[in-house]
């Protein structure tokens, strides 16, 4: 099956606070994947859930993570995001996005390096299947980010605050071995923050 994006939403939590409320404009369906990402300014380390919730990518020292599950037969209106650890409290955006066509296998996680950089690169990236690809960014001081897959201009989902996010579908035939993801802050501000990408792989077609 072919990867499809339906819907989105982002939001801010000024903080300090431990918990964030994420929330779609329609409840997802059964079997659709469900992305949480958030980031933000934490007071020290901290980790971030949601029950039901996997995470498959985390940094601690920006307070971002990527979390996923497939959508039950009864999902809630809305999810809610707990900060814990060091510290303990988060001020900053989350955004929740719903795709149809994708399994809950993760097959591969990038992060890029967080040295200061008005330029972030994810190290390659090899969609062997058909796939999603998700990218975060927590978007940092005043930097106005643009995305790009190979080069090409991706989705901008723009949560509230400190958080950006981006998808690519990969679908048949993928093939696509060693390309690069990458934000732009096309205001030339440098920030620290990382890049955090994940490939799904597509759900299979049945005959």
């Amino acid at each position: 099956m072919t990867p499809t994006f339906l819907q989105y939403a982002g939001g801010f939590t000024g903080g300090p606070a431990n918990t964030m409320v994420a929330a779609l404009p329609v409840p997802a369906t059964l079997g659709n994947l469900v992305v949480i990402s958030c980031a933000g300014n934490p007071v020290g380390s901290i980790s971030v859930s949601s029950p039901g919730f996997t995470t498959a990518l985390q940094n601690s020292t920006f307070g971002q993570a990527l979390m996923y599950k497939l959508a039950g037969p009864s999902e809630p209106a809305n999810y809610t995001i707990t900060v814990s650890g060091s510290g303990g409290t988060l001020a900053g955006g989350w955004i929740i996005q719903e795709h149809s066509g994708v399994s809950d296998k993760v097959i591969q996680t990038v992060r890029s390096t967080s040295g200061s950089s008005s330029t972030k690169s994810t190290p390659a990236i090899d969609a062997k299947f058909p796939c999603l690809g998700v990218s975060i960014l927590a978007k940092g001081n005043s930097a106005v980010w643009d995305p790009t897959w190979a080069g090409v201009a991706g989705p901008y989902l723009g949560g509230v605050g400190e958080h950006k996010s981006s998808y690519k579908t990969f679908a048949v035939p993928p093939d696509v071995l060693g390309e690069v993801m990458t934000w732009t802050a096309s205001n030339g501000v440098a920030v620290t923050n990382t890049i955090d990408l994940a490939l799904f792989m597509a759900k299979p077609i049945y005959f």
